[in-house]
């Protein structure tokens, strides 16, 4: 009985399954070849499944905070230099010279010395608190500020 012939007889029977043919020479293949080319097919369909898995399981590094990742991207950056400096005017000066004096004296003694006032001599903001009520003894926080870059270049507390 040819090979032909067997197929036909098995493709008959409700066992056809356990012959198939393989390759392009149209060779009949056993269902024990099969079963062996299945298994091997899913072991290695389970072996690229867990070394997938894995892979995505491999402890990540510690994710970089936004402060780190900063400073690094800087490296080399070059700054801009504004045309009439980082601080261009008198509003600006004087936010500055109250947020460094709260800073250095505190915001119950600075709060009583609001308004700030600033004026500009050459190129350097003098920025000076008011005295309540005008004219009193006492003093205020005097702040010199660089317009070119911002310095703080000089603070005291008159009194």
């Amino acid at each position: 009985m040819s090979a032909i012939e067997i197929l036909r007889q098995t493709e008959r029977s409700p066992h056809w399954l356990i012959f198939r043919r393989c390759g392009t020479n149209g060779r009949i293949c056993s269902g024990r070849f099969l079963m062996k080319l299945y298994k091997l097919g899913g072991a290695l369909l389970l072996f690229g499944f867990l070394l997938a898995n894995g892979i995505a399981q491999q402890p990540h590094p510690e994710p970089m905070d936004i402060w780190t990742a900063t400073q690094i991207s800087l490296k080399g950056a070059k700054s801009i230099t504004p045309r009439n400096g980082f601080v261009p005017d008198e509003s600006t000066a004087a936010r500055i010279g109250q947020t460094a004096a709260i800073a250095q004296y505190g915001e119950k003694t600075i709060s009583q010395e609001m308004p700030f006032r600033a004026r500009l001599y050459g190129d350097t903001w003098l920025v000076i608190g008011t005295l309540h009520p005008e004219g009193a003894d006492g003093g205020t926080a005097v702040i010199k500020i660089s317009k070119t870059d911002g310095r703080i270049l000089f603070m005291a507390h008159q009194m």
